[in-house]
């Protein structure tokens, strides 16, 4: 069992990819205060689901 919570995310799978930038830019759109920037945007994928796919995106903004 995971310890800690970056053992519990990793990178997306190949067979769960989607388009990262179109997925900014509609988040900038919708999402009041969202950063106007992508260098910082990200996404991961929780590793322990098996049954739903989990995603965490992280803009690193304050």
């Amino acid at each position: 069992m995971a310890q800690r919570t970056g053992e519990l995310v990793g990178e997306v799978n190949s067979t769960h990819q989607f388009d990262n930038d179109a997925l900014f830019r509609y988040c900038s759109s919708h999402v009041e205060g969202f950063p106007v920037s992508s260098s910082r945007f990200s996404n991961s994928q929780v590793k322990i689901s098996q049954t739903h796919m989990i995603f965490y995106f992280n803009s690193a903004f304050k």
